[in-house]
């Protein structure tokens, strides 16, 4: 293991990442119709970093929207799958907006469940970074 390679801080992340994505999906599972933002959610490690990507539209999902004309081509295939004129599902959002449907929030949620294993791991692979370099410099003296 290289210094800076925290593999017991990435192996917690493996963990929540996999977590989020099972829930993140199950929630996306129950708004389906397009099927674009469930095959979005995906998760990788990046330089000791959890990145969790998702199809932009999953913010309008989780927030809502205020009442605004949506272009059109953007709801063309979700009015379909559901067997809505579109024009008339533009012209509701439009005058209502749309609801909102919460799982966002989940993220902090479940990262927050793993604090203590997040902290136990930083601490090994700091721990072994500090050790790898002090056996470095001896080695250089």
């Amino acid at each position: 293991m290289a210094i800076g390679d925290y593999k017991n801080l990435n192996g917690v992340f493996i963990d929540i990442g996999e977590q989020i994505v099972e829930e993140f999906k199950d929630h996306a599972d129950k708004h389906r119709a397009t099927g674009k933002l469930y095959r979005s959610i995906k998760f990788n490690i990046k330089k000791n970093m959890l990145i969790v990507q998702l199809a932009k539209h999953a913010i309008y999902l989780d927030k809502g929207t205020r009442p605004h004309m949506p272009p059109v081509d953007k709801i063309k295939k979700w009015a379909a799958s559901k067997g809505i004129n579109v024009w008339a599902l533009a012209k509701s959002i439009a005058k209502k907006g749309t609801k909102a449907y919460p799982f966002l929030y989940r993220f902090d949620d479940i990262a927050n469940s793993y604090i203590d294993d997040i902290a136990e791991a930083y601490s090994k692979d700091i721990i072994y970074d500090i050790d790898k370099t002090l056996i470095e410099l001896k080695i250089k003296k």
